[in-house]
């Protein structure tokens, strides 16, 4: 093979890869148009999705156990430190409004085995009174959640009101719910 055939040879091949390439990125581009509503946290304005978590106290949580009170789901793990200063928020959220008709619920993301004894050992070293359910994926992704901190303000209906991923102040939290009590 001559060098003119070789380096006509080699161009196509490129060109073949390129159009490969291009051809795989439009196939990529319309499935994210399709599929654009499934992306990032599931949207304020929606009824929650079916889940079941185990509560580390015993018994379960569910979403037709979130009816009839305002709830805010706060998803953490023990290993993230933002969750870690937000934590005082949540507790002091759990104690201002647990007798004003606010369920306040932490919904830990671990993935060890020893979740149940990790979450414990963290509420008791930290003093936490809120529940904690022990999600092993499944409620994380009914909420589609995919970075925490992420909290979660349900209503008494069990419609999602509001959604934060990443650390959210607490006057603003304090807002939200007292919308929702005054509605």
């Amino acid at each position: 093979m001559n060098a003119h055939t070789r380096d006509r040879l080699v161009g196509m091949v490129g060109l073949a890869v390129l159009g490969l390439v291009v051809a795989v990125a439009v196939r990529d581009v319309d499935t994210a148009v399709e599929s654009w509503s499934r992306m990032g946290p599931l949207a304020p304005g929606v009824e929650i999705p079916r889940f079941r978590a185990q509560l580390s106290s015993g018994g379960n949580l569910d979403n037709d156990a979130l009816r009839g009170e305002v709830t805010v789901l706060a998803f953490w793990a023990t290993w993230c430190g933002v969750c870690e200063q937000q934590m005082p928020d949540i507790e002091a959220l759990h104690r201002d409004y647990a007798d004003r008709g606010v369920r306040v619920i932490g919904v830990n993301q671990d993935r060890d085995a020893n979740q149940a004894q990790l979450v414990d050992a963290y509420v008791d070293e930290r003093g936490l009174q809120f529940p904690v359910a022990l999600d092993t994926g499944r409620m994380g992704r009914a909420f589609r959640v995919s970075l925490i901190p992420h909290v979660a303000i349900v209503d008494a209906q069990g419609e999602l009101r509001h959604v934060h991923q990443g650390r959210v102040r607490a006057d603003t939290l304090r807002q939200e719910i007292e919308t929702l009590l005054n509605e």
